[in-house]
């Protein structure tokens, strides 16, 4: 009878000692989430690091006339993934690679209608809906509901609910939106201003100026090399778009939208006419002049001759062959820093022009939300791309900027929309005429920006 109470004893004892070691097991896969496709209930450190090392495979959109790398970096290896691999774990891996512009979008399309998908991407909204609709991607909500850094989620609230709906289908979040300020869909005009000094020129506020300044910079060689080898106006490159559109409301960078804007031409918007019906913009008188105008403009050398067939528009920006392009507020985070690097002496402004006939600089602005990140569906940790970006939001400002930030695996732009188009008070006073410009810091240009839409005078944005 004393030998079989020990037995049952002993039975039972390891019964709970494999019951509590199942438990032990349990409470660690969940906090540590390594359960493949798995996202346990309940909140989470938005930046925790995994114990042991993730690799999420990622196609990368390259600029090839980037030279900001350091000597043995490379876009896969860099300031920006060496620390998500050492801040949070995640071994990111470039699967392939593509040319800024059309090359990349063609990726892109290429690995949607193959099925073919790395881990992640960074899309664009059309390709966003493809990927939905053929069920290609990971469900993020309860991913994002528990990972997303405070930051990050107020970040989405400050564009009311748009943003959010942006990438929510059928109740459900497939992607992680961009979130920027409206002022990204501005192209302002950006010119060297050593040119302008040499030529004793001044900006040019009309078009008949804007003629006027490309005609001397193609013709009197600003840069003083004696060659005939200087470009007034560059354009878009190759699969670039000569205007932004309703669909794609920034990133275009290198068109030439400000010129559509001096003949109050909104072409690729649908807009309402004085009987507040819809029209489009593209079939509007004013686009048929504007295009008239550029038809002539290009006849005459004033534009750039490789105008949409360069493999990159930034290539004469950087080499120093061009004066003038247009783009947004961001430019001086580059490529104009490669321009200074190989002319220390070029001195590149930010205007809001030319004008339209009435004095006024016309733009139109961006949507909050415009290129997306997304997540492969049955990829084992799709809380690593949030975890990834909250890193970025937190910690953007310890990287040597020298470097640009689009080499951050799936970057994608965020900031607080509201604090920076409308904080900055001196800018405020400049556009309001109550104070003189001067040089601004670049990361202020944007609250400059913001303001066209109330068709601010063109006075000088000094960046």
């Amino acid at each position: 009878m004393g030998k079989k109470m020990v037995m049952v004893a002993m039975m039972l004892l390891l019964a709970f000692t494999s019951a509590c070691s199942d438990a032990g097991d349990k409470d660690e896969t969940a906090e540590n989430n390594t359960t493949p496709g798995v996202v346990e209930e309940g909140p989470a450190d938005p930046f925790g690091k995994y114990d042991q090392t993730i690799t999420l495979r990622y196609g990368k959109e390259v600029d090839p006339t980037d030279k900001s790398l350091p000597a043995g970096d490379t876009p896969e290896n860099n300031q920006y993934s060496r620390y998500v691999k050492d801040n949070l774990n995640i071994d990111t891996k470039v699967t392939w690679q593509a040319a800024t512009g059309t090359n990349y979008e063609q990726k892109v399309n290429l690995a949607i209608s193959s099925n073919d998908l790395p881990d992640a991407l960074v899309v664009k909204d059309t390709q966003l809906r493809a990927m939905v609709k053929a069920g290609q991607l990971e469900d993020l909500t309860d991913a994002f509901n528990r990972y997303a850094s405070p930051a990050m989620k107020s970040y989405m609230e400050k564009t009311n609910g748009v943003s959010a709906e942006a990438v929510t289908f059928d109740g459900k979040m497939y992607a992680i939106p961009s979130i920027q300020v409206h002022s990204d869909g501005v192209h302002q005009m950006w010119i060297r201003k050593d040119w302008l000094d040499k030529l004793g020129l001044e900006p040019p506020q009309t078009m008949e100026e804007l003629e006027n300044v490309a005609k001397a910079f193609v013709e009197q060689d600003p840069d003083g090399n004696g060659k005939n080898d200087t470009i007034g106006i560059a354009g878009q490159q190759n699969g670039g778009r000569l205007y932004a559109n309703f669909l794609e409301s920034t990133n275009n960078t290198y068109g030439l939208d400000p010129i559509f804007g001096a003949y109050k031409a909104y072409p690729g918007y649908w807009l309402k006419d004085d009987a507040g019906n819809p029209v489009y913009g593209s079939i509007l008188p004013e686009t048929k002049e504007a295009l008239a105008k550029l038809r002539d403009m290009y006849a005459n050398g004033l534009i750039d001759k490789e105008l949409g067939i360069r493999k990159a528009a930034s290539e004469p920006v950087v080499n120093g062959n061009a004066g003038i392009f247009f783009a947004p507020w961001w430019m001086g985070y580059g490529p104009l820093p490669d321009a200074i690097k190989n002319d220390p002496n070029a001195n590149w402004q930010a205007y809001l022009l030319p004008l339209d006939a009435d004095g006024q600089f016309n733009a139109h602005m961006g949507a909050p939300s415009t290129v997306f990140v997304v997540v492969r569906k049955g990829y084992e940790h799709p809380e690593a791309v949030i975890k990834m970006l909250n890193l970025l939001i937190r910690d953007e400002s310890k990287f040597d900027i020298s470097v640009p930030v689009g080499h951050y695996p799936l970057r994608v732009p965020m900031s607080y929309m509201d604090e920076s188009e409308y904080s900055a008070k001196a800018l405020q006073e400049v556009l309001a005429g109550t104070k003189k410009t001067g040089r601004l810091h670049r990361s202020r240009l944007q609250t400059a920006c913001c303001r066209h839409s109330e068709r601010q005078k063109g006075e000088e944005r000094a960046v």
